[in-house]
């Protein structure tokens, strides 16, 4: 006749952790450490910054930007990672879901989540700081597909004021993806540059 005891039900516990970490697909794995490394790298700099302000005053707009990059980032890799360990077929392979990945990741975003809410401000300069970068990398793609078709057209794309729009309305089947990306990222630069400006006042 066996008899659990306390030590027994620990020990279960703790070898189906190991088992279900064990078990973790290997891009669920890496997307869940990112995450976990990417909060806890946020509180940790978000506990020196409270500090260096209370004796230099508040820091830099790049200071103040990593750590909401960090948020981003950790919120992003949990909430790709929960969704693919859901339907995409990571936790199906073994027959089960893996629920230690789940709860990482849905511990993650619950303690991600309001804290990017509760600034909306930094948020609108992260969207409009991409918003800008995405513009800049299409408009340098949609040069290097200027150049691909011909050395006259990359000239024209690099040199020619709006030389860009001639080149993606003649050559709409190689100008389509990087001319689309560029307008995107400018659309949402211009629309939201202003709205930015106005928070900060």
């Amino acid at each position: 006749m066996s008899i659990n005891t306390p030590n027994n039900s620990n020990t279960s516990t703790a070898n189906t952790i190991v088992g279900n970490l064990q078990a973790m697909p290997q891009r669920g794995k890496y997307m869940t450490f990112a995450s976990l490394g990417m909060l806890l790298l946020f509180m940790l700099i978000s506990a020196l910054d409270t500090r260096n302000e209370a004796i230099a005053g508040p820091g830099s707009f790049v200071e103040r930007i990593i750590p909401i990059l960090l948020l981003f980032g950790a919120f992003i890799c949990s909430a790709v990672n929960l969704l693919l360990s859901l339907f995409g077929g990571q936790g199906r392979e073994q027959g089960q879901l893996n629920y230690v990945q789940l709860g990482l990741n849905v511990l993650v975003l619950l303690i991600v989540t309001p804290l990017i809410l509760s600034n909306p401000g930094q948020i609108f300069a992260l969207v409009v700081l991409v918003a800008g970068v995405c513009a800049l990398i299409g408009m340098i793609w949609l040069i290097v597909a200027g150049f691909r078709v011909s050395v006259l057209w990359g000239l024209i794309c690099l040199f020619v004021p709006f030389g860009f729009i001639a080149f993606a309305v003649v050559h709409w089947s190689d100008a389509k993806r990087p001319f689309l990306f560029a307008s995107i990222g400018f659309v949402v630069f211009l629309v939201l540059f202003p709205l930015v400006m106005m928070l900060a006042r």
